[in-house]
C-alpha cells in the first residue's frame, strides 16, 4: 500500500473514531437527560410557615415540602406579595407591599414536570409574633407582653406543647382563638389555660363552625396565666398521642382588650344609619355604635370603638 493509500485510509479511520465517539456521547448525554428527568418530580406543599405576615415588612418563610429541583417557581393570586427564592431549598424572602390586599392568599410552586397543591398565606395589618422554642413547659412559657398578640407557631414535633404567658387583672377577659383546620393544617388543635400552679382553668377543643378551638376566661385574682395549644392528628386515626411535624402550623390570637363578636343588629340596610349593639367581652359601656351605611361605598365598611 502506497502512501496516498495509507493516508487516505488513516483518514477514514479517524472519521470512523469520532462518529463513533460522538455517538457514544449522544447515547450518555441523552440516557442522563432520562435519568435526570425521571428524578425530577412537580413540587409538593405542604405548607407555609409562618402563615402569616404582615404588610410592608420582608420575612423569610419557609415552604414544607418536597422541592426536587430547586428552585421552583411560585405562583400566587393577589400582586404585591412577592417570593424570592433563597439559595436553601425551601426557603423564600418574601416581600409584602404596604398596598397589598388583606386576607387569606393562595400560593402554588410549579415547574417543568407540574404544579403542587394550593396552600394559605394570610395578608394581615397587625404585627405578627413568632413562636420561639422551647416553650413546651407550663413554668417556662414564652412571655406575650403587646396586645392584641397575633402569634404564629408551629406544632414541630410529636408530643409538642407550645406555652405562653399572660398577664390579667381581677375581672379581666382573656379571648383565645386558634387557626389550624381553617389554614388547611393536618391538627386538631386544643387550647387550655392553666395557673402558676399549672390547674387547668379553662380548655376548649372545637370553638364553633369549625375543628378550630375558641375560649374565653376571666381572671378572679390578678396573676400570670399559661394559654397551651396542642393537638391531635387530623384526619383522625387509632392514635392518642399529641400530634407534631413540620406540617402542623397555627395561628394563635389573644386579646385582653375589647372583643367584638357580633351586632345586634347583625346587618344594616345600604342607605340607612343604625345604632348597633355590640356584644363580646370587655367592652365600654354603652356597648354600641352608630353606623352610618349612607356612605358604604362596597361591600364592607369599618367602624371603631
Amino acid at each position: 500500500m502506497d502512501a496516498s493509500s495509507r493516508n487516505c485510509l488513516r483518514s477514514l479511520l479517524a472519521r470512523a473514531f469520532s462518529l463513533r465517539f460522538r455517538s457514544a456521547n449522544a447515547c450518555f448525554f441523552a440516557a442522563w437527560l432520562v435519568s435526570n428527568s425521571a428524578d425530577a418530580a412537580a413540587p409538593v406543599l405542604d405548607h407555609l410557615f409562618p402563615a402569616a405576615v404582615q404588610v410592608g415588612t420582608t420575612n423569610v418563610v419557609t415552604a414544607v415540602g418536597k422541592f426536587d429541583p430547586w428552585p421552583a417557581k411560585i405562583w400566587v393570586d393577589a400582586p404585591g406579595i412577592v417570593f424570592k427564592a433563597e439559595t436553601n431549598s425551601g426557603k423564600f424572602s418574601v416581600e409584602v407591599a404596604a398596598d397589598a390586599p388583606v386576607g387569606g392568599h393562595l400560593v402554588r410552586l410549579y415547574n417543568e414536570q407540574g404544579v403542587s397543591g394550593l396552600r394559605f398565606l394570610v395578608v394581615t395589618k397587625e404585627r405578627q409574633t413568632e413562636e420561639v422554642e422551647p416553650n413546651n413547659e407550663f413554668k417556662k412559657p414564652q412571655m406575650i407582653d403587646a396586645f392584641p398578640a397575633f402569634i404564629n407557631g408551629r406544632l414541630e414535633k410529636s408530643g409538642d406543647v407550645d406555652s405562653y404567658a399572660v398577664a390579667l387583672e381581677v375581672g379581666q377577659t382573656l379571648v383565645a382563638s386558634v387557626e389550624a383546620y381553617t389554614l388547611a393544617s393536618p391538627v386538631d388543635a386544643v387550647l387550655r389555660v392553666v395557673d402558676a400552679r399549672g390547674v387547668q382553668v379553662a380548655w376548649n377543643h372545637d370553638g364553633g363552625p369549625t375543628l378550630d378551638p375558641f375560649l374565653t376566661w376571666t381572671a378572679k385574682s390578678a396573676g400570670t396565666y399559661v394559654v397551651q395549644v396542642f393537638g391531635f392528628g387530623y384526619p383522625a386515626d387509632s392514635s392518642v398521642n399529641f400530634v407534631g411535624n413540620a406540617k402542623c402550623v397555627y395561628r394563635l390570637h389573644l386579646s385582653r382588650g375589647p372583643y367584638v363578636n357580633h351586632t345586634v343588629p347583625l346587618g344594616v340596610p345600604r342607605g340607612r344609619k343604625r345604632t348597633l349593639e355590640l356584644v363580646g367581652w370587655n367592652l365600654p359601656a354603652p356597648a354600641s355604635v352608630e353606623f352610618d351605611a349612607t356612605t358604604v361605598a362596597g361591600d364592607r365598611s369599618e367602624a371603631r370603638l
